[in-house]
């Protein structure tokens, strides 16, 4: 019998036993696959569009740009549109240049909680590190398609006085797609990343020109 004339059947369609439930949502240390692939990424390049959607705003920031990663601490976000500028960060140190604007600050991310909270939890998802990303947040993975969509609530503050959630799809092999972050404000930023390129090592040029700080 087809599935139409089982539709179109009350009777018939009641005598076919009912499939057993399977939870969509999984915590994301107990996902096959998932830990593993997170894992695997040691280096990380792509291109990415940001898109910044603020309340008091009619339409969303866009901004693109490249991003560089490299296991563990080390990321390099190059904004070329819709203005030049850069943020390199190694450890807990933090380089700012504004290249249209001739402006470039250092800091230490040591003197605010609140930015120290939010690049480590981000360094956390490039590196895959799921083991330290579930102490800090209830963590929830389900199948998307030919990816996985990871739900993270934050557990602890700061984050919980400023992040509601945050969604991250990964591809199954282990490739970054989508990071959304919504926040208690109702604001929201949707990085999504194109072009991406993972376990190439840079060269010493590269690690010079990128991840100086």
């Amino acid at each position: 019998m087809t599935l139409l004339a089982c539709l179109a059947s009350p009777a018939m369609a009641a005598e076919v036993p009912a499939a057993p439930a399977v939870p969509l949502s999984q915590p994301c240390d107990k996902v096959p696959g998932l830990v593993q692939a997170f894992a695997e990424v040691s280096t990380l390049r792509a291109a990415f569009t940001d898109s910044k959607d603020i309340a008091i705003l009619d339409a969303p920031l866009v901004s693109k740009g490249h991003v560089y990663y490299q296991r563990p601490d080390r990321l390099h976000l190059a904004t070329e549109t819709p203005s030049r500028q850069s943020v390199t960060l190694v450890g807990t140190r933090v380089r700012v240049v504004q290249e249209d604007l001739g402006r470039e600050q250092a800091m230490d991310l040591g003197v605010s909680d609140v930015a120290k909270a939010v690049v480590a939890n981000i360094l956390l998802v490039l590196g895959g590190r799921i083991d330290a990303l579930s102490a800090l947040y209830r963590c929830t993975a389900e199948p998307d398609r030919d990816a996985w969509r990871m739900t993270l609530v934050p557990l602890r503050e700061p984050m919980t006085k400023v992040v509601r959630q945050m969604q991250v799809r990964l591809a199954r092999d282990g490739t970054l797609r989508e990071v959304r972050v919504e926040e208690l404000d109702g604001d929201a930023s949707t990085m999504s990343f194109t072009a991406t390129v993972t376990n190439r090592p840079f060269t010493d040029q590269e690690v010079r020109s990128y991840f100086t700080p």
